[in-house]
């Protein structure tokens, strides 16, 4: 749960939660950067556990008491643990931001951890994010596992493949199934896809089985 408590708020107006699979079922957020970061922080498999809000930070500046509160602390499957402070670009030679990130940087010294400013530059990146909410959308459907095996031995006899090409040689697979069971295998990155410059939505977009370079398309971590 978050350390400070997330109330309605008319001056903010992008508040929320979103289900995740990868804490107690739900995160909160705070701005649409903060939930456009989550959906990467869902998808991405090298993340194990997230909190939002994790801990309060006090220190002094220009003779006042203040406190600051971390945006996120992200857990990594090799033991990593990095604190994320999500920010807008133009807001990061503010005075006053630039002593909070300070702030951060020298308890994640203290505490062993990662320290990482995230902005718009990290997460809008040509397609991500609508291919990512294409992908989240599908993520709590079963994958048969008969379909999924047909998709995966078709790519297995090959490099890269047009989503196109690959449902023709797959006739027998309903449309519908086809694309849902796609996307599952993507979203499980069983299968790649480059989400950044192809949309998933064109029936040109490439797939290929998945190597293990491709676990990270992203310089966000």
């Amino acid at each position: 749960m978050p350390v400070r408590k997330i109330e309605p708020s008319k001056k903010y107006a992008f508040r929320g939660k979103e289900p995740t699979t990868k804490n107690d079922g739900i995160i909160h957020w705070e701005s649409l950067l903060e939930l456009d970061l989550v959906k990467l922080i869902e998808f991405d498999t090298r993340v194990v556990h997230f909190e939002h809000q994790p801990l309060r930070l006090n220190y002094e500046y220009r003779g006042k008491l203040r406190e600051y509160t971390p945006d996120f602390k992200v857990v990594l499957n090799d033991g990593t643990t990095v604190m994320v402070e999500v920010k807008p670009e133009k807001f990061l030679k503010d005075p006053a931001t630039q002593v909070k990130l300070e702030v951060g940087f020298r308890h994640c010294q203290h505490m062993g951890w990662t320290h990482k400013v995230i902005t718009e530059r990290q997460l809008h990146v040509g397609f991500l994010q609508s291919n990512l909410d294409l992908l989240l959308d599908v993520r709590g459907y079963d994958l048969e596992q008969t379909i999924a095996n047909q998709i995966i031995n078709r790519l297995t006899e090959g490099d890269v493949c047009t989503v196109s090409k690959l449902y023709n040689s797959l006739k027998l697979i309903p449309e519908e199934l086809f694309y849902l069971h796609l996307y599952l295998l993507i979203y499980r990155q069983a299968i790649y896809a480059d989400l950044i410059n192809e949309e998933l939505i064109s029936s040109d977009f490439r797939v290929r089985l998945v190597k293990p370079e491709d676990r990270a398309q992203w310089d966000w971590l």
